[in-house]
Order: structure tokens, then sequence, then C-alpha cells
């Protein structure tokens, strides 16, 4: 199979993952959303380990051990991405192809995959600053919508920062493990830090709404299918390609959804479109570094 159709199922399966991430995180806390998504993601992501690929993703070895290391901060970055769904499914989806800057310039000073970083990695930092800040700056905030504003900008950042590199490191893994390998391991490490921040903050993963609950679960077998086809799509090709091609086909669909299905028009105000126009054209420019 190609690796373009691998992402193109890849794709499919995480607009409707992120649509569902989106009504999940308005019921329940993202961290208890995400301890039972982990669980089926688990589950999933070890049956087609065992019973398709043949191969036992629980070994002790240290390219294991090291790969469970790192699902430790992916799952740092994907409690960010959760968090900053719950505030807005159509900002965080447009401003996450700015991940691919993170794993974009990993991927250019360690694998050489770019000729060279030109000036559309500047051009695009800079558009990324500047659709970033403009809100916060010439919107009329009261104060609970400046507190929401600077919550989702943290959560974002955390969301880009570790899943932008955590990309980038799949790469890299991939080169000596098989992508289902990866894959259990990066949920195992994450799940045993969404489970630990649990403990520490003493929250209760009781949910009273089991609708709520069967969807979360639902959902995690959804994405653990979708980050398998991505995986294999890294594998076969470069990074920074597979990346961002896949996070702008997504934008094009889930800011939409953000805006029509979950009603985040409606706390949108002339500067908010400006931004998410402006992010767009950078995440555009940004085709330009992986072509």
């Amino acid at each position: 199979m190609l690796w373009q159709t691998y992402l193109l199922i890849s794709s499919v399966l995480g607009i409707v993952r992120d649509s569902f991430t989106k009504k999940i995180t308005q019921k329940i806390d993202p961290l208890v959303a995400l301890f039972y998504f982990y669980i089926t993601a688990i589950g999933a992501a070890t049956l087609i380990a065992f019973y398709q690929y043949h191969v036992n993703p629980f070994l002790l070895d240290t390219t294991h051990g090291l790969a469970r290391l790192f699902g430790v901060s992916f799952g740092i970055g994907v409690y960010g991405m959760f968090s900053a769904i719950k505030i807005s499914l159509t900002k965080t989806q447009t401003f996450a192809n700015y991940r691919n800057l993170i794993s974009i310039i990993l991927a250019y000073l360690v694998l050489g995959e770019i000729r060279q970083v030109n000036v559309y990695t500047i051009l695009s930092l800079v558009i990324f600053v500047l659709s970033l800040v403009l809100p916060s700056v010439f919107n009329k905030q009261n104060v609970e919508e400046k507190k929401t504003s600077k919550e989702w900008t943290l959560w974002m950042i955390l969301n880009i920062v570790f899943i932008g590199s955590g990309l980038f490191f799949v790469k890299l893994f991939t080169k000596t493990l098989l992508p289902i390998d990866v894959l259990v391991n990066q949920y195992l490490g994450s799940f045993t830090i969404i489970t630990l921040i649990i403990v520490v903050r003493k929250i209760s993963i009781k949910v009273v709404d089991l609708a709520i609950l069967r969807l979360t679960l639902v959902n995690g077998v959804i994405t653990a299918f979708s980050l398998f086809f991505l995986y294999q799509a890294i594998a076969m090709s470069q990074v920074s390609v597979i990346t961002q091609v896949d996070n702008f086909v997504r934008t094009i669909f889930i800011a939409p959804i953000g805006l029509l299905v979950f009603k985040e028009h409606k706390a949108m105000k002339k500067m908010d479109y400006i931004s998410l126009i402006l992010a767009l054209i950078g995440a555009f420019l940004l085709m330009f570094l992986v072509k």
C-alpha cells in the first residue's frame, strides 16, 4: 500500500477523532477522558501488534524502554491538545499545523530531510506569532475571556512543543521498531503520565454519563487505528511531508466543524477570524518547506 493511502485513512479517522474529542471534553475533564481513552487505545494497538504483525511490544530492552519514555512526553502534548480542544476545536486544529515547525526543523537538523531552512521558515514563524498574539492585543476582553485566552495559549504551547517533537521521534523509532510497536509503547508511556497526574491531583475517574464514557472508549480505538496508519506513512516517507499534509488536510474539514457544528463562531470576534486566516496562510507556507 502507498504511503498516500495510509495518510488518507489516517486523516479521515483523525477528523472523526478530533470531533469526538470536542464532544467528550465538553462533558468530562480532559484528564479523565484520556485515562479511559488510553485503555482502549492500548488494547486496540496491542491486538494489532500480536495478531497482525506477531510482535511483542512489551519487551524490556533499551529501545522499547526509550519508546515508552518518549510516550511520557507525548502524553503531555496530548493532554495539552485535549484541554485546548475543550476550549476551541477550531483554533486548536488551525494552530496545530505549527507543530510541524518543530518536527520540520528537527528533521532538517538531524535527518537532513530538507535541503535548507529558507525564507518560508521565517515567514511562517512571524505569521505564527502574529496570529497568536493579535486577538489578545486588539480584542476587547473581559476578565473571564482573558483567562480563557491565556489558558488556551498555554495548552496550545504544550501541544505544539511536545507533539511536534514527538512526531519527529516517531520517525527515529520506526527505523528500529515496527510502527505498531512504537504506537503501543507510546500509549503505555502516555497512560502512565496521565494516571500519575490524576493520582497526584486526586481527580475522580468516575464518569456519570455512560454515553460519553462509551464514546471515549470508542475514540481510543479510532485513534489507535488513525495513528497506526499515520506511523505507517511516516515509516515510508519524510516525516516533514507526512505531518504537514495530514494537519493541513484535517484543518480544512475540522475548522468548519468547530465553527458550525459546535457553534464556536458565537465566541469569535473579527480579530479571531483574522488570526485564523493568518494561521492558515502560515501553514500553507510550510508546504514549501516539504515539497
